[in-house]
Order: structure tokens, then sequence, then C-alpha cells
């Protein structure tokens, strides 16, 4: 028996999210793969840029620690390719800390210059700086489901059927560290889109 947040259906909810803002160069920062949630992560980022014909540019896709110093790192990395991403999801709140630490120790203003997401919607999000879109984790109701799942299964000497395995939906909470893309023109630079209203 197993109870699993849909990975999946949060990345692909960040990606329509950010193209819808315009955004076409976006990489990925993530934790080690060694983790499920991580591997579902990146494995959604992935397959939804396929699915929206868009490509993943050379060095665009990191991985490695699940800690802000990471981000920091990463964003550094990306920084120095010769057509840096205009938005970077990150597989966890903690890497998107660190992205937004090291955009403001270099001068980048989040969301003009640089969109970012998150993963997990721990309560630091809504105090970054600026406050971090990310997909809510829905943690309590997760854990909750488990126990509830291994009272049952104390309570039953013998199984009465399958395994169940439940996966609860999350939910995309837009937040200020994300707006359009900006492109260069005759007039300078401009946004592509409008900026939705914010939750």
């Amino acid at each position: 028996p197993s109870v699993t947040v849909d990975n999946r259906a949060g990345i692909l909810d960040v990606l329509e999210h950010l193209t819808s803002l315009g955004h076409e160069r976006i990489a990925f920062i993530g934790g080690r793969r060694i983790g499920g949630d991580n591997r579902q992560r990146e494995d959604s980022f992935l397959a939804g840029l396929e699915a929206r014909g868009l490509t993943l540019r050379d060095g665009y896709l990191l991985t490695t620690a699940n800690d802000p110093e990471w981000g920091v790192e990463a964003l550094g990395r990306l920084l120095e390719l010769p057509e840096p991403p205009t938005a970077i999801v990150c597989s966890t709140d903690l890497i998107a800390s660190g992205v937004l630490h090291g955009a403001h120790e270099r001068g980048l203003s989040v969301p003009r210059d640089l969109s970012v997401t998150g993963f997990d919607d721990l309560p630091m999000a809504t105090y970054t700086v600026p406050s971090l879109t990310t997909v809510l984790n829905p943690i309590r109701e997760v854990v909750s489901r488990g126990v509830a799942m291994i009272i049952d299964l104390i309570g039953e000497r013998t199984p009465s059927g399958p395994p169940e395995h439940v996966v609860i939906q999350p939910r995309l909470v837009v937040r200020n560290s994300t707006g359009s893309v900006r492109v260069t023109g005759p007039s300078g630079p401009r946004t592509r889109r409008s900026t939705p209203p914010r939750a």
C-alpha cells in the first residue's frame, strides 16, 4: 500500500504556467534521482517539454543535491551558458530558495529577468523575496491517508484484497517569482505576454 503525490501533474502545471507566460528557454534544477519524487519530477519535466514541442537545450538539466547551496551553484552554471534560460523549474522549494538568493547576489530581478518555480510549498515559500510560485504538495493529507492505511492493515490479520495505491493531486500556487518573458525589440526590452493575477 502507498500514498503519493502526483508529481507528474504538478510539473506539467508548472510548464503550462510558464509557457503561457511566453517562456521557451526553460531549465530544470533537481535533487538526487535516488528518491522517487525527484526522479518523477525530472522525468515529467522532460516529457512535458517534448509534449509542447520545446527542446531541452544543452546544459539546461542539472541534478545533484536537494539544498539551497546547490541552487546557488546551479544558477551560476546556467548563467554562464551562451543563452541562459528565462525560467528555471526547481524540483524542490529548497533548491528554488538558493536560486532566488543567487539571483539577488548577481543583481538579477525576479521575475523581470528570470522566472523561478519550486515544488512542495513549504512555509518558507511565502517568505522568500519574491514569494515563490510553487506546487502545493499536500503533505498532511498524504500522512493522514498513510496512517489510516497502517491502522487498517494492523486490524486485518488477513489482507482482504490487493494493496491500495492512492495518488493525491497537487495544486499550483502562483506567487511573485514568475512573470512574462522579456524580449528585445527595436524599442528595447518588453514583455511578450501579460502576467496573470496572483493567487
